[in-house]
């Protein structure tokens, strides 16, 4: 029973032996620098800077024993041995056994991407129902291993550690996110209140329209022909309407000078409102005497 037992583990062990998994015609580039390999090449130890706009291309073929063939796993490793991080990246494969990938930079994970030299392993196996591997469910002999088990594979995997001293160039470091907390004071600075014209510049002004109102005057008085003797006739007989026709005239001008100086509109409309009706009375009352006066052709 021993003897069948240890000739079974020879016939796996040849078995295991023969069907091995090799690569051929290899190369990998990484920037400017491109290394020749092959299955008993020795890690690379020497810095390999990739760049921020840099590749790594790998191509090989694949061997089972003495064929060409492609695998059923066939996948390239990163890894950084300081932190334990790593990532993998799957190799396209043609049923051939002509392998080839590329792997940019930016693809690489940021957490690698931190200083710290990266390993590169590539990893070829397959898997078929062959050989018998231990169930998870059951504990067995080993001789029940031998025969029962639902995973099993057919061949030795092949794992090469290419390089170990990859570095890849440091990128920026981003701007740190807008998080809740203490932001500056921010200080308003409010607009002055209007401000209303000086009296300097408003007794200018009405010094203006006075003077306008003297040369308004004297052309009516020169052009127009006014008689200066018809004022005491016209006073004596409506003295009422013209002196209120003319009390009304100087207030509204007095309001406006003190609306433009200052006054609140309110206020203004509110003395314009007093003064109005007394205007209305003394204008009627003034030019009832004109007319009196024409029709008896004394004007």
């Amino acid at each position: 029973m021993k003897f069948g037992s240890s000739l079974s583990v020879a016939l796996m062990a040849t078995t295991v032996l023969a069907n091995h998994w090799s690569i051929t015609d290899a190369s990998l580039s990484i920037g400017p620098r491109t290394e020749q390999l092959d299955t008993s090449s020795k890690t690379i130890r020497d810095e390999l800077r990739l760049g921020l706009d840099s590749n790594i291309k790998l191509s090989y073929n694949t061997l089972l024993g003495e064929s060409k063939s492609r695998a059923h796993q066939n996948m390239v490793l990163l890894r950084d041995s300081t932190t334990g991080l790593e990532t993998t990246f799957i190799v396209h494969a043609k049923p051939s056994g002509k392998s080839k990938i590329l792997i940019s930079s930016k693809s690489i994970p940021s957490a690698l991407k931190n200083g710290n030299p990266l390993d590169l392993e590539l990893i070829i196996g397959s898997f078929s129902k062959n050989e018998i591997v231990e169930s998870e469910n059951e504990t067995k002999t080993e001789e029940d291993n031998r025969v029962n088990s639902d995973v099993v594979k057919d061949s030795i995997p092949f794992r090469l550690k290419i390089a170990s001293n990859i570095v890849i160039d440091n990128e920026s470091e981003p701007s740190a996110p807008v998080r809740f907390g203490p932001k500056p004071i921010i200080t308003h600075q409010f607009r002055a209140s209007p401000r209303t014209v000086s009296p300097f510049i408003s007794g200018l002004f009405s010094i203006a329209a006075a003077s306008l109102v003297v040369v308004l005057l004297g052309v009516w008085f020169s052009v127009v022909g006014v008689n200066a003797k018809q004022f005491l006739p016209a006073f004596s007989e409506s003295p009422i309407g013209h002196v209120s026709f003319w009390i009304t005239i100087i207030g509204f001008e007095i309001v406006w000078i003190k609306y433009f100086i200052g006054m609140s509109i309110f206020d203004a409309l509110g003395y314009s409102a007093l003064l109005a009706p007394l205007g209305v009375v003394g204008g009627v009352r003034a030019l009832k005497e004109i007319r009196s006066r024409r029709e008896k052709n004394t004007f």
